[in-house]
């Protein structure tokens, strides 16, 4: 209750609120407007309530609340509903009329009892309540704290020295207190991520780079061109949506969406090195340079078993053509007892490293020079190369081929591409990016920076049917930058509402995007499963798949002998490479890296790597021989870790199955565009 008034108190007088309400429904979609304000008011109000009051705003018929000044009050402000008035303390005043920022917090008391009156107004004049008792309209103190912060966030900017009100004929100003330092945008650490002593990966492999003189930085940007060719997988024609094909959200994305996806993890991945703007741009992925996914470029199988498979140069012409049964590719040369996809392979990498050695030792020559090098490392963790050299040294492992007509009898093979190592490289980042996105706040940032989850978001929902998601985050977007050169943000950056309505709303089209990319790994971990079981060790002319054949994962008892011929492999054709470089031109890398893609029977340089293994440790030796041998055991260990992958994919998803909030919900039933 407030105190009697003096009929002599001074007449107080604002439209201040009002008219910034006006303006903030005159630049607002209606449907974003009613949003807004139910994340403010209540969801226990229909839509239509707010629909009326953003017309009632265009029209100019809302009606202003009148304000009186009270000589005694324990509280700045305070709104009345029997009689819709604003009571203003008379203390208030005379400080905001003496004392420098005194008067923004007067400002900014009359804002939150303008929220409380907008709620008596909805209520009384222009909502009807729904029949859903179960939803709590918000009380008076939050309505009038969170509507504060919306219209600062969302509404017209807050100039120095305007006149906010009047008081006796004598106007109040509104001093603000000068910008601060705005922080810098928070940069992600550098790691190895949680790499186990036993366990090679590319970038491990090309590590030993530095034994021939290559600087760290130096092996980190040749490995990039390694990673690029690794995430070209992302860009599977499962997934790739034909340019000119409307949007097929989630089933399709668009190939620029997915490169830039990839973009944004390789800056993640390589921040060490685009410091500059110039090197932000050398490293920056576009089409071109990350390509789609060619089996060529990882020495896989390409054949597509599937009776009903469509050519994927229908989709994009970067795809190579569709590769069915009797296609001339997956004949075995007789003379080189090697499949002719595995000569095709080689040759890229060739001219790969040819392109390379034409560069020079530039960003552009490391990019290359890494392309090719992932080819190479491929020939030993990809094909039978391994086990057909413990079958050379007299050890029965499965050849993954049957005798074929050439001249060693097992010809050199590769898997048919399956998915479930992109699923392995890509679930991690892009897992942690979507958690970001599950616990996304609106903070104090330099304008126009977006954390790597709102990129993501930006990215993906431009790929939605529905316009209104992505254009509601660039609105918040663009409000946030606003706001956040703001001096009043001090006030509000604590608020609830601006650290979560936001993408609160968003909610149900964040999810429902999200699930789009878990479902399209799911299918991969199936269409893996449904080619795992057979045997191409017993039945002449079936082909074993890339996750049968795949000594990536540490737990393959051929994890380690495969990686110690890769590198071994890596520092000579490095070497040579390194050389040329410095002007050396007599040892041509791209004829080094040629003579190790033979069959192991028409070279002996591995006879040593293999014996040393096996030295190494014999009692493992014998036992990893044994696993090799043995098809039920290894067919476990592929079960096991395609059970692994579908459980990450799982957990990632249910984080993101939960029933939304009831602002979300009943924005989604309003506006359906999630």
């Amino acid at each position: 209750m407030h105190t009697d008034t003096d009929a002599n108190s001074p007449i107080f007088e604002s439209t201040y609120a009002l008219n910034q309400l006006v303006a903030f429904a005159q630049h607002t979609d209606k449907n974003l407007f009613a949003a807004l304000l139910m994340s403010v008011f209540g969801t226990d109000l229909n839509v239509e309530a707010y629909t009326k009051l953003h017309a009632a705003l265009l029209e100019g018929s809302m009606a202003n609340p009148l304000y009186q000044v009270e000589s005694q009050s324990s509280a700045a402000t305070h709104y009345d509903a029997t009689v819709r008035t604003i009571f203003v303390a008379e203390t208030e005043i005379a400080q905001a009329r003496s004392q420098d920022f005194e008067s923004l917090n007067l400002l900014n008391a009359m804002t939150r009892a303008f929220g409380e009156y907008l709620d008596s107004v909805i209520r009384q004049d222009v909502g009807e309540l729904t029949p859903i008792t179960s939803r709590r309209s918000p009380v008076k103190h939050e309505v009038g704290t969170d509507y504060a912060a919306m219209i600062f966030f969302c509404g017209p900017r807050t100039a120095d020295g305007v006149v906010f009100a009047t008081c006796a004929g004598d106007d109040l100003h509104l001093t603000l207190p000068n910008q601060e330092r705005l922080p810098k945008a928070a940069r992600f650490s550098a790691g190895d991520g949680d790499e186990k002593p036993g366990s090679f990966g590319h970038e491990s492999l090309e590590n030993g780079l530095a034994a021939v003189g290559f600087t760290n930085e130096e092996r980190r940007s040749i490995y990039f061109g390694n990673w690029l060719r690794d995430y070209s997988q992302l860009l599977d024609p499962k997934i790739v949506r034909k340019h000119d094909e409307p949007k097929n959200f989630p089933s399709k994305l668009s190939r620029i969406a997915l490169t830039q996806l990839v973009d944004l993890l390789a800056l993640k991945a390589f921040h060490d090195l685009q410091v500059t703007p110039e090197e932000r741009q050398a490293y920056t992925v576009v089409p071109h340079m990350l390509g789609v996914y060619r089996p060529s470029e990882h020495i896989d199988n390409p054949l597509n078993p599937a009776t009903d498979a469509l050519d994927p140069q229908h989709i994009d012409t970067d795809f190579e053509p569709l590769v069915t049964q009797g296609h001339s590719l997956l004949e075995v040369d007789q003379q080189s007892s090697m499949s002719a996809y595995v000569t095709r392979a080689a040759r890229y990498m060739y001219d790969k490293l040819i392109d390379a050695m034409q560069a020079g030792n530039t960003i552009e020559g490391r990019r290359y020079f890494g392309e090719a090098l992932h080819v190479l490392e491929d020939y030993f963790s990809h094909s039978n190369f391994v086990e057909l050299c413990l079958r050379k040294r007299g050890y029965d492992v499965l050849p993954w081929t049957t005798e074929t007509n050439c001249k060693h009898g097992f010809p050199i093979v590769t898997g048919m591409f399956g998915g479930l190592d992109v699923i392995a490289s890509i679930a991690e980042p892009l897992g942690k990016i979507f958690f970001e996105v599950q616990n996304l706040d609106f903070k104090r940032t330099k304008p126009g920076d977006r954390s790597d989850a709102e990129q993501v978001l930006l990215i993906l929902l431009a790929e939605h049917e529905s316009d209104i998601p992505l254009a509601w985050l660039n609105q918040f977007l663009a409000w946030r930058d606003q706001a956040a050169a703001d001096p009043l943000f001090g006030l509000y950056e604590v608020s609830t509402w601006i650290a979560k309505v936001p993408l609160m709303l968003l909610q149900n089209a964040i999810n429902t995007t999200i699930q789009g990319i878990l479902h399209w790994l799911g299918d991969n971990i199936d269409d893996y499963q449904t080619l795992s079981g057979h045997n191409p060790n017993e039945i002449a002319g079936l082909h074993p798949t890339h996750s049968q054949l795949a000594k990536d994962h540490d737990t393959h008892p051929f994890h380690d002998l495969a990686a110690y011929l890769a590198t071994y492999a890596v520092q000579e054709v490095g070497r040579s490479m390194y050389q040329y470089w410095q002007g050396d031109t007599e040892r041509d890398p791209a004829t080094v890296a040629m003579s190790f893609i033979q069959h192991p029977n028409d070279d002996f340089w591995h006879d040593d790597i293999v014996a040393a293994w096996e030295a190494m440790d014999r009692e493992r030796a014998r036992k990893m021989i044994r696993l090799g041998g043995n098809l039920g055991d290894l067919a476990e260990l592929q079960a096991q870790l395609a059970k692994e992958e579908e459980e990450r994919v799982r957990v990632l998803g249910e984080s993101f199955r939960n029933a939304p909030n009831s602002v979300s919900d009943i924005i989604s039933n309003a506006f359906p565009f999630g």
